[in-house]
């Protein structure tokens, strides 16, 4: 179950050059069976997110204005408290961490900004691989919006891409600071990536090198 999965993430021994540590944060997607994810993050002392943009079918990403009362804003996310359940939800805006994302995994291994991959199988990556590659940034027209970037989904399963979202705008709530819109720019060039603008050139991002 959802929480014998995360009480086995909470204490599972995570090391890192060496050293032990302890998740900062554990974030639960809430857009499946949300008040069931609701009671259980507030039992568990964990975070519910609930991503937004990133997908024409999604609402898009619209932070409410500063100063209103129990939202704190972020770099590319707000926190919001649901009022039936009194937890802390977390929005992110799947625009900016797909393409913050798709910045880090084209990075150099020794750069600080770069996404590795986990320990695993070929077949584990190659899983891993086809669900952060099973979107395309495109243009879309709407009569409401006008013109606007969004994400077609083109494989059906992109589960780890939400996943990575999420990690990445919670890894932004415990401070962990992401590249600016110049750097995000300057990696693209000097990695020659181009959006992919057809369903049969295979999705927009390439990783490895």
């Amino acid at each position: 179950s959802l929480r014998s999965w995360g009480d086995c993430l909470a204490s599972r021994d995570w090391a890192r050059n060496g050293l032990k540590i302890a998740p900062g944060l554990i974030v639960v997607d809430s857009g499946w069976l949300p008040d069931l994810v609701y009671r259980l993050v507030s039992e568990r002392g964990w975070m519910a997110s609930r991503g937004l943009g990133g997908s024409i079918n999604v609402r898009q990403y619209r932070p409410p204005r500063p100063g209103v009362r129990g939202i704190r804003h972020g770099d590319g996310w707000y926190t919001k408290i649901h009022q039936d359940f009194r937890v802390q939800v977390l929005y992110p805006d799947g625009n900016r961490w797909k393409r913050e994302i798709q910045s880090g995994l084209m990075a150099p291994i020794d750069d600080d900004q770069t996404i590795s991959l986990f320990k695993g199988s070929q077949k584990e990556h190659e899983t891993f691989a086809a669900h952060v590659t099973a979107e395309v940034e495109e243009q879309a027209f709407s009569e409401k919006g006008g013109v606007k970037q969004v994400w077609r989904q083109l494989k059906p399963d992109n589960h780890y891409l939400d996943c990575l979202v999420m990690s990445r705008a919670g890894a932004n709530y415990l401070g962990v600071s992401g590249l600016t819109a110049p750097q995000r720019a300057k990696l693209q060039m000097t990695r020659n990536y181009e959006p992919a603008k057809k369903k049969e050139e295979g999705g927009a991002w390439k990783i490895g090198r």
